[in-house]
């Protein structure tokens, strides 16, 4: 079986081509590699090209732009060059988002909701699941 998943950040916007009837949206994803070198200023990275296509690929030029950080999914293909060295793209890709947009900033009050009067928190209740034990009452 020949599929990858990533997450990474965008690098430049989404281009949309048509090819024949079908469209193509073509975006390039950096993903950072889990380790980082003693005398490297910042860790490095692997791009990879994700093709994606018809109506997820539209979607994706209209939504995506440079410094989204979202996963793919797709087939793994290497395309070799002129000067020796190769390509990596994921073809037939799908897409989503991960986490909060770029640049999205969320205001504290927006992260805990509000009781009916708007003076005080609602209290979030711990859900009873496996490994965990409700106190009796006393």
């Amino acid at each position: 079986m020949n599929r990858i998943c990533l997450t990474g950040r965008v690098i430049a916007d989404p281009e949309l081509k048509t090819l024949g009837d079908r469209v193509v949206a073509t975006v390039p994803v950096s993903v950072n590699r889990p380790y980082k070198r003693k005398d490297a200023p910042y860790p490095e990275s692997d791009v990879f090209r994700v093709d994606v296509w018809g109506s997820r690929g539209e979607s994706l030029v209209n939504h995506v732009a440079k410094g989204t950080h979202i996963w793919a999914s797709g087939r793994l293909e290497l395309r070799k060059i002129e000067s020796g060295g190769c390509y990596v793209d994921v073809r037939d890709g799908e897409w989503g988002f991960v986490g909060t947009r770029s640049g999205a900033e969320r205001d504290p009050d927006d992260m805990m909701p509000m009781s009916e009067d708007e003076s005080a928190p609602i209290e979030a209740s711990r859900p009873q699941g496996k490994g965990t034990r409700a106190k009796a009452a006393p």
